[in-house]
């Protein structure tokens, strides 16, 4: 343990824990800001194709009452009207289904790509900073005999090289 102690390291250590808390401190609020914003526009698409698949549904349900008022006419043009009734209803519900399955996949995606960017900006942070961290460690803890062994060790590699 007192070579630990000894060796500097325990205060790379506290500096990192500092750095992360700092970083976790300052990024906390504008990341939930940032998913609660994309969780509300996804929100919003989804509740939107709801509303078209249960407009269609009103459509539909709407057609069936005005099926139903002319049911005195001829048995043909009912039967007429119902299947096209059937088949408009189906081909709304597919396209209201088409539209929300569309719109949550576009979601997803997009929720996808921003996380996937906002991953990339998070390490392209963390990594400048910690070499910012680094330099100013190296700076700060480099003694005037330090600076002279690695250059008498600089210099003598280089006599040895040229011999």
């Amino acid at each position: 343990m007192d070579a630990l102690l000894h060796s500097g390291i325990h205060w790379s250590l506290i500096n990192f824990s500092i750095f992360v808390s700092l970083l976790f401190f300052f990024l906390k609020k504008p990341v939930k800001e940032f998913w609660e914003s994309r969780a509300g526009r996804i929100r919003f698409e989804i509740e939107e194709g709801e509303k078209i698949g249960r407009e269609a549904k009103s459509r539909h349900e709407n057609l069936r009452k005005a099926m139903s008022r002319l049911e005195a006419e001829s048995r043909d043009l009912v039967l007429s009207l119902e299947r096209e009734g059937e088949l408009e209803k189906k081909q709304l519900m597919e396209e209201g289904k088409k539209r929300s399955d569309r719109l949550k996949e576009d979601g997803l995606r997009i929720l996808d790509q921003e996380a996937r960017k906002a991953r990339e900006s998070l390490k392209g942070q963390v990594a400048s900073l910690a070499l910012e961290t680094a330099e100013r460690m190296v700076r700060e803890n480099l003694k005037a005999e330090d600076q002279k062994r690695l250059s008498d060790d600089y210099m003598a590699g280089l006599e040895r090289q040229s011999l």
